[in-house]
């Protein structure tokens, strides 16, 4: 009887043990989705702000391309389409939730972040094909650039419409898969 209770007391203990472990191991879990979450909204951020600042670069390099024979009014449409697009990037990115909010509110967070980046083409996408062609055609009328420059000029914006509407697109296609990833996450960590 004696030699059953020290058996039954040490697999108790083994037990217990066994518990401590599972529960240490869940901690640590929990500890690693958290940095893994953290870590992604911090990725979301840092691209945020590249973003704002290529824009602002972009704003103060647009007026050299009058010397190109580009006129002002189209300058200035370029201007106002860039400042729509950092305004739009700032109110975007503080749909980014911080950390420590609760799960809930960042997932609600997000998913306005994320249909926000879909929705955003709809409008970005006409607006600069017009701009693009009014920038072609003010080119192409202006009497003073030589006709060599002007086709020379108009492939250089065809050439880069191209170019940058495919890096875009594919900043824009991982920004909606890292948002839709973080959102994964936090199902994840609502789980547990």
């Amino acid at each position: 009887m004696e030699k059953t209770d020290t058996t039954i007391l040490e697999m108790q203990q083994q037990l217990q043990q066994l518990r401590d472990k599972l529960q240490d191991q869940k901690i640590v879990n929990d500890r690693m989705f958290r940095n893994v979450y953290r870590q992604g909204l911090d990725k979301l951020r840092l691209k945020s702000r590249l973003i704002i600042i290529v824009g602002l670069c972009t704003m103060f390099g647009l007026p050299a391309t009058h010397s190109f024979g580009v006129s002002f009014p189209v300058i200035a449409a370029f201007e106002l389409l860039m400042l729509i697009c950092i305004v739009a990037e700032i109110l975007t990115m503080r749909h980014i939730p911080d950390p420590g909010k609760d799960l809930v509110t960042a997932a609600n967070e997000l998913t306005k972040y994320r249909k926000i980046y879909v929705d955003w083409i709809k409008f970005s996408l006409p607006v600069l094909a017009a701009l693009l062609i009014w920038l072609c055609v003010d080119v192409y009328n202006n009497p003073a650039v030589e006709e060599v420059a002007k086709y020379g000029f108009i492939g250089g914006v065809i050439s880069g419409t191209v170019l940058g509407l495919s890096i875009g697109l594919t900043v824009r296609r991982r920004r909606i898969r890292e948002a839709e990833d973080l959102l994964d996450q936090i199902e994840q960590l609502k789980e547990e």
